[in-house]
């Protein structure tokens, strides 16, 4: 359990870490919605008829709104601050479930997701946000990785969920309970009046009144700043099995390997989601005995290793599922060190992060979703050419991360 040491002292931690959860009720909602068109795929086909692979394809729709709306989001909650942002991102959310919830033709349903991925561009931020200024700068990682940690098990649950409801009502039915629930965690959070707890953790009071004023100032720094760039690029790319193989096309991937039923497919993705979950939780203990550089250097390391062996006995994956679960959970535990992100950047320039430059590192799940249409031909087309283009994603990793082992640690600022 969080003490008081994560907070100021003399001041209560409950009202931080009552805005913490409500953040990470958002995450665990943005995190849910990525698989729902693919999860609800055989309970609306009758509406809206649509190929496995096109399914896939509105969800690369839902994750293109929210990166590309992360840094609008960003300099919003700059702006206005968390509480509203946990306003705007709940009732557009809401908003956005109901509208697919009474669609009846193709263009509203493929608008709805895209209402939903801008409003979930606030989620994640909010949580980076209340661990930034309601706690201690050195368990940034901590509490990432423990958003992070709801973020994935929403995303094992949610086709299990989803699956279940579906017996009891029907698609429409379950997607406007999901609304009104949102609507009523809104409407809890202002009753409870978690919107008048202030940050209490800041640097200076000058910080933050300068990160009110002075978000777009901030940002330009920090796109200006190579390595946020040299970040967002290693990161990206290392993500990219994970979000192609565990988020876009599982259990589809799974099922056309291995030929097993839907729900045994589901569990297998679940074993990489539960490796991911793990290593969230690990990120605190191991930042104590290593740094953040040398983290990073050894999980880009052991994936790319990991992933040769495969590419060598790939056979004996295919005919062992006892091998393929250890393999999926190796891959989960090892791509979830790409959350290191923020860290790294603020190691590397020595520069503040706000929420705009939190969601500018956040977009480095954007780019495994650049590759998503070539490995969608590559997954349809020849087997052996997409897992040589995953390792060479590893490798790629692997070469950026080398030179950032010697640079030092700077003193951390913030630009005016």
């Amino acid at each position: 359990m969080l003490n008081a040491a994560l907070a100021v002292p003399h001041r209560s931690i409950l009202g931080p870490l009552l805005i913490f959860v409500v953040t990470l009720c958002l995450v665990s909602a943005y995190s849910g919605l990525i698989p729902y068109s693919n999860s609800l795929s055989e309970v609306y086909k009758h509406t809206f008829p649509l190929p496995v692979n096109y399914a896939v394809m509105i969800s690369v729709v839902y994750l293109v709104a929210y990166n590309v709306s992360l840094i609008p989001a960003g300099l919003l909650i700059d702006r206005i601050g968390v509480h509203w942002g946990v306003f705007i991102s709940a009732i557009f959310l809401s908003g956005s479930l109901v509208l697919f919830s009474i669609s009846s033709s193709l263009l509203p349903f493929l608008f709805s997701r895209v209402l939903m991925g801008i409003a979930s561009s606030f989620t994640f931020l909010l949580a980076i946000m209340v661990a930034k200024l309601y706690f201690h700068r050195k368990y940034l990682n901590m509490l990432v990785g423990f958003a992070e940690l709801v973020f994935s098990f929403s995303l094992a649950v949610s086709p299990f969920l989803t699956m279940q409801l579906s017996e009891l009502l029907g698609w429409r039915q379950q997607t406007m309970m999901f609304a009104i629930f949102l609507s009523l965690l809104c409407l809890l959070y202002f009753m409870f009046k978690l919107h008048l707890c202030y940050p209490t953790y800041l640097v200076t009071k000058g910080h933050s009144k300068r990160s009110r004023q002075h978000a777009m100032v901030q940002l330009k720094f920090a796109l200006s700043n190579r390595w946020f760039w040299y970040v967002l690029l290693m990161t990206g790319i290392f993500n990219t099995h994970f979000a192609l193989y565990v988020q876009l096309y599982a259990p589809i991937y799974v099922q056309r390997l291995y030929h097993v039923s839907y729900v045994n497919s589901i569990s297998l993705n679940d074993v990489a989601i539960m490796g991911y979950m793990l290593s969230c939780l690990s990120f605190g203990l191991v930042e104590k005995f290593y740094s953040t550089k040398k983290i990073f250097f050894f999980a880009a390391l052991f994936s790319l290793f990991i992933y040769s062996s495969n590419l060598f006995f790939n056979e004996y994956l295919l005919d062992s599922f006892l091998l393929s679960c250890i393999n999926y959970f190796l891959l989960g535990f090892l791509s979830a060190y790409a959350l290191l992100t923020f860290r790294l950047y603020e190691e590397l320039s020595g520069h503040h992060l706000n929420a705009s430059i939190s969601a500018g590192l956040n977009m480095f799940t954007l780019l495994p979703l650049c590759f998503a249409f070539i490995y969608n031909w590559l997954f349809y087309h020849d087997p052996l050419y997409e897992r040589i283009f995953i390792w060479c994603a590893y490798a790629v990793t692997l070469l950026l991360v080398l030179p950032v082992l010697w640079q030092k640690q700077k003193p951390m600022f913030v630009a005016v």
